[in-house]
């Protein structure tokens, strides 16, 4: 059993250094910008907790199971190694996660761009079969604020708790991002046509600010 814990450990440190050297997330310098940041640290939370919780935990009891099913200290080290590997890897993505959610949003006409965590549906069955849109929320995306087009909200109800999204849509696509409060959703559309008709002059589209 130490042998194993030993080699779980070891496993673990190989993936955690190989996801150490990945390139880190694209994060801005405030510094070197002005605008509205609008920061939702419930989100960044859930976010990173909750899937962080849940993946280490289907893991763990993986590895476990594997433990209890084979006998032979060797075919236990190389079934274990994997989620070893995965549990190393994960943590610096999770990381990053964290440090992307926790950085806010970013709207900013005098630069005109809207700065995000990129959280996109899969496009392609490649991204699909990578996990792109999974990778995705431990980077950031900074798109056009002069592009989008019309902004949509809507309230997502699932096991008594609610869910307040918004959806940009404009030339680069369609971006759906998630609030823990109404509160929050409403600071962010404020934050985005306020900006917008600061950089263009012109009220942006979007659907009445109501929560159904």
């Amino acid at each position: 059993m130490i042998k194993l814990a030993i080699n779980f450990s070891l496993f673990f440190l190989i993936g955690f250094f190989l996801a150490h050297h990945r390139k880190g997330i694209n994060q801005l310098n405030l510094d070197a910008v002005s605008g509205r940041l609008v920061s939702d640290l419930q989100a960044a939370l859930k976010q990173t907790l909750i899937n962080a919780a849940t993946l280490y935990a289907a893991l763990l009891f993986g590895g476990y199971f594997l433990h209890l099913y084979f006998t032979s200290t060797l075919v236990q080290m190389l079934f274990l190694s994997v989620p070893a590997l995965m549990i190393g890897y994960l943590t610096i993505h999770f990381i990053n996660v964290w440090r992307s959610y926790n950085f806010g949003i970013l709207v900013d006409a005098g630069s005109d761009l809207i700065d995000i965590p990129a959280s996109d549906v899969e496009n392609s069955f490649m991204e699909l079969i990578t996990f792109k849109q999974f990778f995705d929320h431990a980077q950031r995306e900074s798109l056009a604020l002069s592009d989008i087009e019309r902004i949509d909200n809507y309230t997502e109800r699932s096991r008594g708790e609610r869910y307040f999204h918004v959806t940009i849509t404009g030339r680069f696509g369609s971006r759906m991002l998630t609030f823990s409060s109404k509160q929050k959703r409403d600071e962010f559309r404020n934050a985005v046509y306020s900006e917008y008709r600061k950089l263009t002059g012109a009220a942006l589209n979007g659907d009445f600010n109501v929560d159904f």
